[in-house]
């Protein structure tokens, strides 16, 4: 279950990204929609030419965001520190998520691996992976409600008011807070 939510977890930091990838590319696209609209009055060739660099613009954004899947959770969360105004609650929250990720997947094994003909360790090991399966839950839960802000859903059921969140230089009302902090049980 650990590694399904660590997966939740990289996959909804890219959704959280994609209206940052689209807004950083809104410039580009505004400049070669007007490119387009002085282009009608000009030969056919220069109007579809035109048409066609609009065309490129938009398949560079796809691209950008399609590539956000095969970023590690280190880099989606440089990204966002880089690309939003992201508080300094939620980037240490992240950062937490982040090290008890790595953490998992490259130092317990190795940690337990060669105790795990005592009964002892396999329980400790195990009481270990409910902890942190509980908290990777949490925070993909947490993302999956900034997302919805995001992206405009609105379903009561998910929203849980408490503080403003600011991404994209917006500020979005009412989401709710990170889960408490791993580090601080």
């Amino acid at each position: 279950m650990c590694a399904h939510h660590c997966a939740n977890i990289e996959r909804r930091m890219g959704l959280l990204l994609h209206p940052v990838i689209q807004k950083s590319h809104k410039e580009n696209i505004d400049l070669k929609a007007k490119e387009l609209e002085r282009s009608a009055s000009k030969s056919f060739e220069e109007h579809l030419s035109a048409w066609d660099r609009i065309h490129e613009a938009c398949a560079n954004i796809d691209k950008e965001i399609e590539g956000l899947d095969k970023l590690p959770l280190g880099r989606l969360i440089s990204f966002l520190k880089k690309r939003t105004k992201l508080s300094d609650e939620y980037a240490k929250y992240l950062a937490d998520i982040l090290e008890r990720r790595n953490y998992l997947i490259h130092k317990m094994w190795g940690k337990y691996g060669r105790y795990l003909s005592d009964p002892s360790s396999i329980k400790t090991m195990a009481d270990e992976l409910m902890a942190y399966e509980k908290d990777f839950r949490e925070a993909s839960n947490w993302l999956k409600k900034q997302v919805c802000l995001i992206h405009g859903v609105v379903d009561d059921q998910l929203m849980l008011p408490r503080k403003s969140f600011q991404i994209s230089g917006r500020c979005r009302a009412n989401p709710s807070t990170p889960p408490n902090n791993p580090r601080s049980r």
